[in-house]
């Protein structure tokens, strides 16, 4: 349920209260792999309430250029980002991205099936749309 609300936009400022929940819960049981990915999460809810905080860990880095799932988690939220910021180009590359990495990564709660099926869908109909108008 909390998921759906964050994906349609609707109490982004609850959202980011529990996602700070999620963080110090993955931060004190060492949960690195759930820590990336929930402040992946995080700096979108951020992004879309207007805030300029930065979220940062050191861990991201390296997680996600060493593991699969966190990568695809990580082109995702990009792609959803950019999607979301009618940044269509930017949205494309990071599908892209995710496509490549999909196959070889474990599922994620943070990131369902459905809405990787939605979210590239809409940026997939964007780019057929896009090639055929030029």
């Amino acid at each position: 349920k909390n998921l759906c609300v964050h994906v349609a936009g609707v109490k982004l400022q609850t959202m980011r209260e529990e996602y700070e929940k999620f963080f110090r819960l993955a931060k004190e049981n060492n949960h690195s792999i759930f820590l990336v990915q929930v402040k992946q999460v995080q700096r979108d809810v951020l992004r879309l309430i207007g805030s300029d905080e930065e979220v940062t860990i050191p861990e991201e880095e390296k997680l996600v250029a060493s593991n699969n799932s966190v990568l695809k988690t990580f082109c995702f939220r990009k792609a959803y980002i950019s999607f979301m910021f009618r940044s269509y180009d930017d949205a494309k590359e990071y599908v892209s991205k995710f496509f490549d990495c999909h196959e070889n990564a474990w599922a994620s709660l943070v990131v369902s099936h459905i809405y990787n099926a939605l979210y590239t869908g809409l940026i997939s109909f964007w780019v057929a749309r896009k090639s055929r108008d030029a």
